[in-house]
């Protein structure tokens, strides 16, 4: 139990990601068909779905921290081995945690304007400050996960450096084609 609680706590964004998404799946196909087969139309679902769409993309490329999913031209990343490839994934997630930090009090400051004006969105008047509140949460996200994956990195061998790259579906399918013909794959 404390297990899944962890790992829950550890890999949170991808969950609440994954319920957004399963939120504005359920929400369109409900405009779709009240639309089309009643001549029905609820204005409000296509701006919570807006509003989820956001709060999705900032979750889902915390998600993209935590999984080591964010692109990256990774050519010269694997030409290096040990600590020079220890050393290049840490500077970039230093870079990118320099990034986050840089852009959190900025962000800050067009939340706290959004409050003091009271701005809502038109239709359902939810607080615009509530709304784009997951951009600095999101970033203070983002530099918690880079930390994790700088120590990961750091007390990993320099020999068992792991970079999480992304494989083309071409790639997939031909190590499928491979099993099929007896052969290892990659």
């Amino acid at each position: 139990m404390k297990k899944g609680v962890l790992r829950f706590l550890n890999e949170f964004e991808v969950y609440i990601g994954a319920a957004l998404f399963a939120a504005m799946t359920i929400l369109l196909t409900l405009q779709v068909i009240t639309r089309y087969l009643f001549n029905y139309s609820f204005s409000w679902t296509e701006e919570l779905c807006t509003v989820f769409f956001i709060w999705l993309s900032y979750l889902g490329a915390c998600g993209g921290v935590l999984k080591g999913k964010h692109l990256r031209i990774d050519g010269f990343l694997n030409s290096l081995h040990g600590k020079a490839k220890k050393a290049l994934l840490i500077f970039t997630d230093l870079v990118t945690m320099g990034f986050c930090l840089y852009m959190i009090p900025p962000l800050m400051k067009i939340i706290a304007n959004f409050a003091r004006r009271n701005s809502a969105t038109i239709l359902l008047r939810m607080p615009k400050s509530v709304i784009y509140a997951v951009l600095p949460f999101c970033f203070t996200l983002m530099t918690l996960r880079l930390i994790q994956d700088c120590w990961r990195v750091a007390t990993s061998s320099d020999d068992d450096v792991k970079v999480t790259t992304s494989r083309s579906i071409f790639d997939a399918d031909l190590d499928e084609e491979a099993a099929e013909n007896g052969g290892g794959g990659k």
